[in-house]
């Protein structure tokens, strides 16, 4: 079935390819395009190739000249490069570019390049076509290639042109059958050298002895079940949910590559090599395996408002070929889901509007409708409901909630299997290929099913802590309506952040600059205006800080979970050699006590919102 997907995927991205070509082809005055096969149908040499695209391309910068209006194509240029083409020597002694250490050729084919007449003479500009719904980032990694290696050629075989430091995908549009998109290429040349150092050390090594870190996206590799059945066999460590690179490093250092080692080195060991926030949250995972039990990180959560009157669940399919979305199912709680059919004539019209009715219909005594779903959306299934003026505030990731808040016996990625198999739900979706691969077959009849019995298992363990303000569908893509909501996600952004902090101890937060202390409280004394200044001494060495004299801050309490109780001031002097501060109340008088530690911490309050949204608004 992969195969057969694969194959219809890359027959629908070479018709897309055929159809960009041919409409340049009838637009374009100067249009080459060099035959991969003969008139006989036979192939042709690379080096026949490479000749050819060469002289097309000497021939095409010639036609480009002052004031030239529509740009000249080549398309399917075949370029080479010879071991002594390469200038640098991080090219030159990489395996990964030298032929003489790695006999694999330096060979760029792009789909096209643009020349057009620049400041200081002919330029060229690589560009590839691809059937994707937008641009992919390793599509743009495989452009600044390209672009690399025209660079090199332009130098070595002294065309007179200069290659851009901009490079261009082709993609569908959704008013437009194709669609442009520009993009910087120099962040990735400067990465290249790099690049190929890495890979030199990479392809010096065996593959059997390679490291690797197996996740959800290599589910997708031609050689993820090799990669697979090893770690089974001889690290299934890699198999702790949400288990990070410098996690992962830390136990290969420690030889603890299964399960049952680390679970035995955290009960006995007490080293520093991991952090207390990483320490925690490892020792936990590793608990939910040993004890097959889900335990509660932490009952308050600001991933869902408290005041919402419904959920409407929803769910949305993709079409296995084009990848992009041909269904979705929504439910409100103790309904039957609703199935729209988005490939239909006018589908997601009628969706819309009943969508909007739905969502008016629940708004009531300062309560609203909320999205639940069950994995991270992409932009393209997101755009389905910002048409609609549904903000990413108005949804919730149930996959994303549960793995903040509990810690599940659940290897791999999580999964709606892996959650019917853990909570005992039904209907059960099919088990999946791998333990990494995602869920199959998920009907959309039973879809918004799991999810509502999802949803109503975590609110029986979690506590929102926040209120939604507005359900407004603001349909219209106005620049206020974008500014406005831009102002509104970085404020909850920011929040979000701050919030974050308290799940480290004071050592992290000191350690990652969000804080100073511990603090010993000296005495009080009147600055030159009269104002009572509240003297602090570090307990300890003196570290770096991102707190400036005048910020607004939080003195909290050494050991108190929410650092946003603290006393509100303001950071009045720093003394950095001595170690001391002074502090102004915002709030009257302080009542802080020399017997006691504290710290100063970021203030959550919403200072800058107010003006930014009187600016947009003026």
């Amino acid at each position: 079935m992969d195969e057969e997907l694969a194959m219809l995927r890359t027959e629908r991205g070479r018709a897309y390819e055929r159809f960009v070509l041919d409409d340049l082809k009838d637009r374009s005055e100067w249009f080459v395009s060099i035959e991969e096969n003969d008139l006989h149908g036979t192939p042709r040499g690379l080096k026949e190739r490479f000749e050819e695209s060469v002289n097309s391309l000497r021939h095409l910068i010639q036609k480009a000249e002052p004031g030239l209006e529509n740009p000249l194509w080549l398309s399917q240029g075949v370029f080479i490069l010879s071991d002594n083409e390469l200038s640098g020597e991080q090219y030159e002694n990489s395996p990964a570019m030298n032929p003489q250490k790695n006999q694999r050729a330096r060979i760029g084919i792009p789909d096209l390049i643009r020349i057009t007449y620049g400041e200081h003479g002919p330029l060229l500009e690589v560009g590839d076509i691809k059937s994707s719904s937008s641009p992919r980032h390793y599509q743009k990694w495989q452009v600044a290639f390209y672009a690399l290696l025209r660079k090199e050629l332009v130098r070595s075989q002294a065309i007179p042109a200069e290659v851009a430091d901009t490079a261009f995908l082709l993609t569908p549009g959704e008013t437009a059958a194709i669609q442009y998109h520009d993009f910087d290429i120099r962040p990735y040349t400067a990465a290249f050298p790099a690049l190929f150092k890495n890979l030199a050390r990479l392809m010096s090594h065996p593959a059997a002895e390679a490291i690797y870190q197996l996740q959800q996206h290599c589910a997708t590799c031609d050689y993820f079940e090799f990669c697979y059945t090893q770690a089974l066999a001889t690290e299934d460590i890699q198999f702790l949910p949400q288990l990070t690179r410098g996690e992962l490093w830390k136990l290969r250092d420690l030889g603890l590559k299964t399960m049952d080692a680390a679970g035995k080195w955290f009960e006995t060991s007490e080293g520093e090599i991991f952090s207390p926030h990483q320490r925690e949250r490892i020792e936990g995972r590793l608990s939910a395996f040993q004890t097959n039990r889900i335990a509660l990180l932490r009952k308050q959560t600001r991933v869902f408002p408290k005041n919402i009157s419904a959920a409407i669940f929803v769910h949305i399919v993709k079409d296995p070929v084009s990848l992009t979305p041909c269904t979705i199912s929504t439910a409100t709680e103790n309904l039957p889901p609703q199935i729209w059919n988005l490939e239909e004539e006018g589908g997601y019209e009628t969706f819309s509007r009943e969508f909007v009715k739905i969502w008016h219909e629940h708004i009531e005594y300062g309560k609203g409708p909320h999205i639940v779903h069950f994995g991270m959306w992409t932009d393209q299934e997101a755009g389905l409901f910002e048409k609609l003026g549904v903000s990413d505030s108005h949804r919730t990731d149930i996959r994303q909630m549960i793995r903040r808040h509990f810690d599940l016996p659940a290897p791999g990625s999580l999964t709606f299997f892996a959650m019917s198999c853990l909570l005992g739900l039904e209907p059960r979706p099919n088990p999946q290929e791998s333990l990494f691969h995602p869920d199959e077959d998920i009907s959309p009849e039973n879809s918004p099913m799991l999810l509502e019995k999802l949803w109503r298992w975590a609110l029986g363990y979690l506590e929102s802590e926040w209120d939604q303000e507005s359900w407004d569908l603001e349909t219209e893509n106005t620049p206020l309506t974008s500014y406005l909501h831009f102002v509104e996600e970085e404020r909850h952004r920011q929040e979000e952040d701050i919030i974050a902090l308290q799940e480290y101890n004071l050592e992290e937060r000191v350690e990652r600059f969000r804080a100073i202390g511990p603090l010993i409280f000296l005495g009080t004394m009147l600055d030159e205006e009269g104002r009572f200044l509240y003297n602090f001494k570090l307990s300890e060495e003196r570290r770096v800080s991102k707190f400036r004299e005048g910020d607004f801050l939080k003195l909290a309490r050494v050991g108190v979970y929410d650092l946003q109780s603290g006393f509100s001031v303001i950071l009045a002097n720093d003394d950095q050699n001595t170690g001391q501060l002074s502090l102004l109340s915002r709030q009257g008088r302080l009542a802080v006590n020399k017997n006691i530690s504290y710290s100063l911490e970021e203030d959550a309050s919403d200072w800058n919102t107010p003006k930014l949204l009187h600016a947009v608004h003026t």
